[in-house]
């Protein structure tokens, strides 16, 4: 592993939380802390290709009262990048000669319809942290869908999907496997294994409920016995579940009391689409992201929070994917997304694939007795033409096996392909389709973008935070 150290110097922690409810035009006087940052730069390897991960260690040094300007100057993302290894055609979306239309359909501006009278109400669900304020043009409405509460919709969307531009999953036998301990609470981050026969086919990590989601359809097509088998520590529970018929719901109970900290592990990371078409959303979703961030860190049930983002762009741009590491310091976390910018891109798909390789095995995730959650922020599917990495039905298998449940936020330009994909990242995770919606008043014409019903709109930011409230109910006294 190569390391080396790079002083950055001072700069204004609080200015972007701040100039995000200022007029553009107004100098505004508040207090701010300056900081000095020290970075260790280390290359790791991810499906045999290097990365540079910059960590960011933060020493306080004063409290200053300060007059900031209207303009600030972002910081350098600095980062390196995952380098392609094909010759595709480079561009930008932003200025590049457009590309031609690929299969998958172009990308086009345009919102998704609101929610329709009789489809779920509008549901604004309010979250329990403190209130931070959003501009008004800053603010987001967003959609959200359970495939997996609506199942036998979600089995009938899967059926009436006739394109060839997606992977197909045999999701359609469900098991519903739940840990607890003898006090019948959920024991969270549990490693499960399942075999048939001696043999390994897959392992799993128990979410904050206890539960995990097994679909033998994604790993073989055996029918008969499997054993499942839960390690808790010095304990072992383990239960023969039937496959090849109808989907069960299990439980696995072990002897005595699950360990509980005061402080719930809470690890979020943004996995976002950093293209040149994201550019009108980028700011609106930086904005929000900040202040979810800001809620989250002021839960009542005050978790042991962690912050992360992934940035990832195309593989002829420059820096296709970036990693902003797990912080517990909200200052160079905020920092670090204003300086996000969105650029690149040139065709419609772009590599989510190599975005969710380092998300999920480039970033410092904690496992046990916590909360594991990536937004996937992005209007395109992936490229599933690259060769030489895995693709994303592979990428949720292992999200599953880690524990880490992904919610996809749909921009809008996100095409059917793009719902298809998105649904599965979430169906098989057992996280929850979300996308962002127009807040106009309806028309006959105006019919919803995508193939959903029974959801609920609700601003992105309480949304989200409701979310993280929800994840953390089940582990908090």
């Amino acid at each position: 592993m190569h390391r080396r150290k790079i002083i950055q110097g001072s700069f204004w922690l609080m200015t972007i939380v701040v100039l995000a409810a200022c007029q553009p035009d107004e100098p505004q006087v508040v207090e701010v802390t300056r900081v000095v940052t020290e970075t260790v730069v280390e290359t790791v390897e991810v499906e045999e290709q290097a990365i540079e991960v910059t960590p960011m260690v933060v020493e306080t040094v004063v409290v200053e009262t300060v007059t900031i300007m209207p303009e600030i100057e972002p910081l350098d993302e600095g980062q390196q990048t995952l380098p392609g290894d094909s010759p595709f055609s480079r561009g930008s979306e932003g200025d590049a000669v457009p590309l031609p239309t690929p299969a998958t359909g172009p990308k086009v501006d345009g919102g998704f319809a609101p929610l329709a009278a009789g489809s779920g109400g509008d549901g604004v669900r309010a979250g329990t942290a403190v209130d931070i304020p959003l501009a008004e043009s800053s603010r987001l409405r967003a959609g959200e869908v359970d495939d997996n509460e609506n199942w036998a919709e979600y089995l009938a969307y899967l059926q009436s999907y006739t394109a060839e531009n997606v992977i197909p999953l045999a999701v359609s036998e469900r098991h519903t496997i739940q840990v607890v301990d003898a006090l019948s609470r959920p024991m969270s981050g549990v490693p499960i294994r399942i075999e048939v026969n001696g043999e390994l086919v897959t392992e799993l990590r128990t979410h904050s409920d206890g539960t995990v989601l097994f679909f033998p359809g994604l790993y073989s097509s055996q029918t008969g016995s499997y054993e499942v088998t839960a390690v808790n520590g010095a304990q072992t529970v383990s239960m023969l579940l039937a496959v090849g018929g109808a989907g069960q719901n299990r439980q696995l109970m072990f002897t005595g009391e699950g360990e509980r900290g005061t402080a719930v592990p809470l690890d979020i990371l943004f996995l976002i689409d950093a293209t040149g078409s994201m550019a009108d959303e980028i700011r609106q979703l930086k904005d929000n992201m900040v202040a979810i961030a800001m809620q989250i860190n002021t839960l009542p049930s005050q978790p042991d929070v962690r912050f992360s983002f992934v940035t990832y762009r195309d593989r002829t741009d420059d820096f296709p994917v970036n990693l902003f590491p797990f912080t517990a310091n909200l200052e160079p976390f905020v920092a670090a997304l204003a300086a996000i910018e969105a650029r690149g891109g040139g065709d419609y798909p772009e590599d989510l694939h190599a975005g969710l390789a380092i998300a999920l095995h480039g970033a410092d995730w904690r496992q046990e007795n916590g909360v594991s959650l990536i937004f996937l922020i992005a209007d395109a599917p992936p490229h599933l033409d690259y060769p030489g990495q895995d693709d994303y039905t592979t990428h949720l298998r292992q999200a599953a096996t880690q524990g880490i449940k992904i919610y996809p936020i749909a921009s809008s330009g996100l095409d059917t392909q793009g719902e298809y994909i998105f649904r599965q990242l979430a169906q098989v995770t057992n996280g929850r389709f979300i996308f962002l919606t127009a807040d106009t008043g309806i028309t006959a014409a105006d019919e919803p973008t995508f193939v959903v019903t029974n959801y609920s709109v609700a601003d992105l930011d309480d949304l989200i935070v409701q979310i993280v409230t929800e994840e953390l109910a089940p582990l908090n006294p």
